[in-house]
């Protein structure tokens, strides 16, 4: 195993070992994610069995995946009808230029 590739991570006292098929995607980032939110959940459920709080960390973790999701996706129907604006525009003035000619 090349540590280059792979990222060690902690949870629960046991270590895991991943890597990111996406290059663009930086691990240590991801570490640092599931690390705050561990932090998060264990603040939030101390109490809890260590299981249970890291089921409630996934939730919160697809929860946070499925609002970004859906803001990507208001942004990508922004950039669409925007683009759709750019090129009306740019239409409109080539037309204006040719009844100028």
């Amino acid at each position: 195993m090349n540590n280059d590739d792979y990222v060690k991570v902690e949870i629960l006292g046991q270590t895991y070992w991943f890597r990111l098929e996406d290059k663009e995607i930086d691990a240590q980032e991801v570490v640092s994610y599931i690390k705050e939110k561990i932090k998060e959940e264990e603040q939030l459920y101390n109490s809890l069995p260590p299981q249970k709080a890291m089921v409630l960390m996934i939730m919160n973790i697809a929860k946070d995946f499925v609002v970004t999701k859906k803001k990507l996706d208001e942004l990508e129907q922004y950039v669409i009808k925007l683009t759709e604006k750019i090129e009306n525009i740019i239409k409109l003035n080539s037309e204006i230029a040719q009844k100028e000619r």
